[in-house]
């Protein structure tokens, strides 16, 4: 007997067949070509997942957002944002400051983008409701959407006896303001008796609109003027953050009173230690208490309703005067 191998491709089976004669090997045609392709078939490439940018981390600020309003034009987006440090609420704008470090980049509903430091950060309404303090000063007309973004006839301030402008250009206001502005510059003139000339700073742009970093500065009623300082600080040209050491109050709180004596003021703000010193000096020269009571927030508090000088975080080198409409 002879052990022959068989195999068949069919099958690929291999045996050993007993047999007395010589077997024949066997191959089996395949009954068609596919039936033995025996290649991988094809795969469509995957398409790689999109990575998400990472959500921007919530700010670091003492911030509490309020509300936003997100009208078809983003530019004219509001949030109204609580500072939980200086005890203020206030609208804001995409581009306007908070802080001198802090921007607001964006508002979206519910939530607002911050550039704190350059890097965002993000604001969102809480799921809780807001406490709100009950000493808590709300200016809700600094951004008047009664008043537009525009200034209707506008004019420019030009330097003057006895003051400067720092950019012409952004000394754009309504007639009225910039009529009352130079009327008490040049009340303070006649009883400064020297000194150095008051420093004028933004007002608006021409045709007034937006002015980052202001969070007003738009409708041609707002001015910043920087406080007359004495010794080496005087004749610097840029805003100096104003002290007990080189505040020179007596002239500095002649400018505020001849400002006040225009009728037209509706809030100047002032640093609340810098109110102190001009409230001192205000007694000094024979205010009554009721003139104090009626022009001072200081002694009632930062955040006391009261008077027309009232204190707004980033007033410590300048003071702000709103005008009446």
């Amino acid at each position: 007997m002879r052990l022959t191998l068989a195999a068949t491709l069919a099958g690929v089976v291999f045996g050993l067949v007993a047999c007395d004669e010589p077997a024949p090997v066997i191959v089996e045609a395949p009954t068609s070509a596919r039936e033995y392709d025996l290649s991988l078939p094809e795969v469509s490439p995957v398409e790689p997942a999109p990575i998400s940018p990472p959500e921007d981390p919530p700010t670091t600020l003492k911030l509490v957002l309020l509300a936003t309003q997100v009208p078809d034009d983003p530019t004219q987006a509001r949030a109204t944002i609580r500072d939980e440090e200086a005890g203020t609420i206030a609208q804001y704008r995409p581009g306007d400051a908070i802080r001198k470090t802090a921007i607001v980049a964006t508002i979206e509903r519910g939530r607002v983008i911050l550039l704190h430091d350059e890097r965002r950060e993000r604001l969102e309404v809480g799921l809780a409701p807001a406490v709100i303090a009950t000493d808590d000063v709300f200016y809700a007309d600094l951004v008047d959407d009664a008043l537009g973004d525009t200034i209707q006839d506008g004019v420019r301030l030009d330097p003057g006896p006895g003051w400067m402008i720092k950019t012409p250009s952004y000394a754009w206001g309504t007639k009225r303001t910039v009529h009352r502005l130079r009327e008490a510059l040049r009340a303070y003139a006649r009883v400064a008796e020297g000194g150095p000339d008051v420093h004028v700073g933004d007002i608006s742009k021409s045709g007034g609109g937006p002015f980052p970093p202001h969070l007003s500065h738009q409708a041609g009623r707002d001015v910043d003027i920087g406080y007359v300082l004495s010794g080496k600080d005087a004749d610097v040209s840029r805003f100096l953050r104003a002290h007990s050491g080189n505040l020179d109050r007596a002239r500095t709180w002649k400018l505020i009173r001849a400002t006040l004596e225009t009728r037209a003021v509706a809030w100047i703000f002032i640093d609340y230690d810098v109110q102190k010193l001009l409230y001192d000096e205000a007694v000094r020269v024979g205010a009554t208490k009721d003139a104090l009571d009626t022009w001072f927030q200081y002694p009632h508090g930062n955040r006391a309703m009261h008077g027309v000088l009232r204190d707004w975080r980033g007033h410590d080198d300048h003071f702000h005067v709103r005008f009446a409409q």
